[in-house]
Formats: C-alpha cells, sequence, structure tokens
C-alpha cells in the first residue's frame, strides 16, 4: 500500500514514543518516507499510519506526481487551474499533492502556491471565460476598424465610458457622482 506526507528535503521518520508525562521512556522507528512516499505492506505500519490522517495518507493509484518531469507538473497544474509562474518544482509538486488530498476529503479546493492563494476552476468554466474574453476583443477591433477620425474615436470612448457608467449605476455597484 503506498502511503504520502508532506514533502521534505531529508527523509521523515515516523517513530512510535511512549512518555511518562513529559519524558519519552521508549521511543521506536516505525517507517522512513523518502520524498513524502512510502510503499508498504506490513499490517502493523498500515494501521499506525491510517491511525492519523491528518498526517499520512493514501494516494491515488492512477496518478503520481513524483514521477513526473517538471514540464508534466506543470501541465497537470495549469490543467486543474492552478498558476505555475515563478514556482518551483518542489512547491508545485507540494500544490498538486494538497489539490488531491483536499479533493479526496471533499474541501474546498484552494491550493497555496508559492505564497500565493488560488482558487482551482473546472477546465470548461476556463475556456468559458476566454472564449468571452476573445469575443469581447474581436467586437473592439471591428469597432476600431470602422472608426475613420480620431474626432470619431473621441467620441466612441466618451458614449462607452458613459455607458460603463449608468450600467454600474443601474446594477448598484456604484452611486451617482451628484446625489442632491
Amino acid at each position: 500500500m503506498r502511503f504520502y506526507c508532506r514533502v521534505t528535503n531529508k527523509p521523515n521518520v515516523v517513530t512510535e514514543q511512549v512518555k511518562h508525562g513529559l519524558q519519552v521512556v521508549s521511543s521506536k522507528k516505525i517507517c522512513t518516507f523518502v520524498d513524502g512516499q512510502l510503499d508498504t505492506e506490513d499490517p502493523h505500519v498500515i494501521e499506525k499510519l491510517k491511525a492519523r490522517p491528518d498526517l499520512f495518507w493514501v494516494g491515488r493509484e492512477d496518478v503520481n506526481y513524483r514521477t513526473l518531469d517538471y514540464p508534466q507538473l506543470v501541465y497537470e497544474a495549469e490543467r486543474l487551474g492552478i498558476k505555475t509562474y515563478k514556482v518551483t518544482k518542489r512547491d508545485l509538486l507540494k500544490a498538486l499533492i494538497h489539490f488531491e488530498r483536499n479533493r479526496a476529503a471533499g474541501k474546498v479546493e484552494v491550493v497555496k502556491v508559492g505564497g500565493r492563494t488560488k482558487d482551482s476552476k473546472p477546465l470548461e468554466e476556463i475556456r468559458a471565460e476566454a472564449r468571452g474574453r476573445v469575443k469581447k476583443a474581436q467586437e473592439e477591433a471591428a469597432l476600431l476598424e470602422s472608426i475613420e477620425s480620431i474626432d470619431e474615436i473621441e467620441m466612441v470612448v466618451k458614449k462607452q465610458s458613459k455607458e460603463n457608467e449608468i450600467a454600474e449605476i443601474e446594477a448598484g455597484l456604484q452611486l451617482p457622482a451628484e446625489t442632491k
């Protein structure tokens, strides 16, 4: 069975300690995670690790992010809606693992990458937003092509700004400038 824990620079040793008050009476090594991953079939170890789902969790068998190269990790992160600009491989690996862990736990899918937080969106929603932006840009380009002089450009800009202001007022997002 494959278990995961947080990714660390050095191997993560899991120990079982017997304490008397604050003093440690005995300490026994259970297992060692290398790069946040452990494969074991020992029922005693499996029992101990499953008892702490907040620290150790069972991973999906079909996706093993630790075996992917950096470009493949970037592709997976972009597919899931995680920003990858100036993100190291280590941070990206952590983000993807926590994304899968949160998805399995049914938590809200918020992933922290390199000090920033990114809410993940479905791929279809991202594509729909992109199509809307492209359509709006095409409409604006067609409008600019139809304009022949600088005076017309000034009139169109004033008209668009008034329309935007009216739309904001109607939506209740902005109060009128002068209310007397």
